[in-house]
């Protein structure tokens, strides 16, 4: 007979997880009903054209749903154990992500991203992809990462709609979230937007490290 395992989660744990559902899972979902009683009411009132407007609108919230879950099961993985893990890992991550949602993506990973943070980088990685599906109407996203005056960057980019950072709220969990994991690097996180403009959102860690050669992959394509 089989013995389950309990493991208990320490309170931040519990905590994290209970803001990426909150933010996330249930935020999507209430929206995904709300919109279907819309549709309901429409189709009773035969608002044809503007329910077939709003089912796609919940299509791309259910895709984006669907991203921001598989976001948090790999947070629950083991992290990647080596650079080619971790290169291999954000590739696959850009390409579920163009394929689920049709926006291409393009990884160009120039340098060596510090292993003890491989986990937070693809979670960072998976987190902004999440952002431009839910929020950006972008068509184009990029994922970089440079060595720019003796520390990485690591950027997450979109040609979208953008926004005034100044108008988001502190407690926005979905740049609460990037904000956090750059602290626990002893990172600093840098939001470039303005309306119209497009969104990025760059990782400055301050880690002496060599180049190493460029990988670019467009997906979506």
């Amino acid at each position: 007979m089989e013995k389950s395992i309990t493991v208990p989660l320490s309170p931040r744990t519990c905590q994290r997880m209970a803001r990426e559902l909150h933010d996330t899972l249930a935020q999507g979902l209430v929206g995904l009903t709300m919109q279907l009683e819309t549709i309901d009411s429409l189709l009773i009132e035969q608002g044809y054209e503007q329910a077939l407007t709003i089912v796609r609108q919940a299509m791309t919230r259910s895709r984006a749903t669907i991203t921001s879950a598989r976001a948090i099961i790999t947070d629950l993985r083991t992290e990647p154990a080596s650079t080619n893990d971790i290169l291999t890992a954000i590739e696959a991550e850009a390409q579920h992500f163009a394929h689920s949602t049709g926006i291409a993506c393009t990884c160009c990973l120039q340098a060596v991203l510090p292993g003890d943070y491989h986990k937070h980088f693809l979670r960072m990685a998976s987190e902004g992809l999440t952002n431009i599906a839910r929020h950006s109407q972008a068509s184009q996203a990029w994922i970089r990462s440079s060595v720019e005056n003796g520390g990485i960057t690591f950027d997450i980019e979109d040609n979208g709609i953008g926004f005034d950072p100044e108008q988001v709220k502190t407690g926005h969990y979905g740049l609460l979230g990037l904000r956090e994991r750059a602290r626990l690097m002893n990172g600093h996180l840098l939001i470039n937007s303005e309306p119209g403009q497009g969104t990025t959102v760059r990782l400055y860690l301050p880690y002496q490290t060599h180049p190493v050669k460029p990988m670019s992959f467009r997906h979506g394509e």
